[in-house]
């Protein structure tokens, strides 16, 4: 238990990271065509609009609010391994709050099928999540559980 005190922000720091580039660099969505195979919608297409495509404002959220996680659970593991005092006294409220925060962009990477479809208007089968969005979703969530759980563990 007393590694896990010492670098469970660390190692969920990890975590969320290798989920965020997950979730930011690959197919977001994959989509049936039937007979013409399958295609993909990418990360940057729904995060940013590229190619005069829609913002989808739900998945831009929690990518943004991962970003604003990682930095601030960044800036708590050189707090603790550096002993810096001012971050140690704050160290209890900010990961609570940083790990809810990536627990929530984790969660937000799951619901990207159904937010793509509302914001375009679309309806039917053939729609399914990205394999490394899934991953990257579960990555993030694990991570921000490691980030708070040091916090309860006495």
């Amino acid at each position: 238990m007393a590694l896990l005190k010492k670098f469970g922000a660390l190692i969920g720091f990890v975590l969320g990271l290798v989920g965020f580039i997950l979730v930011s660099v690959t197919d977001a969505i994959k989509v049936d065509l039937g007979m013409l195979g399958e295609g993909s919608v990418a990360a940057k297409h729904i995060l940013f609009g590229a190619d005069n495509s829609k913002v989808v404002a739900v998945e831009l959220i929690g990518w943004v609010l991962g970003l604003i996680a990682l930095l601030l659970l960044l800036v708590l593991v050189i707090g603790q391994l550096a002993k810096v005092e001012a971050i140690n006294k704050l160290g209890g409220i900010l990961g609570l709050g940083v790990g809810c925060a990536l627990i929530l962009a984790g969660v937000l990477a799951f619901f990207v099928v159904p937010a793509y479809m509302g914001t375009y208007g679309l309806s039917g089968n053939g729609y399914g999540i990205g394999a490394g969005w899934v991953i990257g979703g579960v990555l993030m969530v694990c991570g921000g559980a490691l980030a708070v759980l040091p916090k309860f563990v006495k």
